[in-house]
């Protein structure tokens, strides 16, 4: 059995960056790319579409309010 995956871009302040990659994984989210920034980190990654909406509504309150999410359909994977 397959299930559709989202592919997801995010920016997160540099100190929520922990909390956040802690809260995505147990979703099934998997990080491509972690880019570091001054102030603000990006990543990259997959994640399955079931769970996109959850993290969407987790995100603001590890990152007060101050990530930005970015997510498009990227096919499937076999259900693990």
């Amino acid at each position: 059995m397959y299930e559709p995956y989202h592919s997801f871009e995010l920016e997160v302040p540099d100190d929520t960056l922990p909390g956040v990659t802690a809260a995505l994984a147990p979703l099934g989210a998997t990080f491509t790319e972690t880019v570091p920034g001054r102030a603000v980190c990006a990543l990259r990654g997959t994640i399955p579409a079931r769970h996109v909406s959850r993290a969407e509504r987790t995100l603001p309150g590890l990152t007060r309010g101050e990530a930005a999410w970015w997510s498009r359909t990227a096919g499937e994977q076999p259900l693990s």
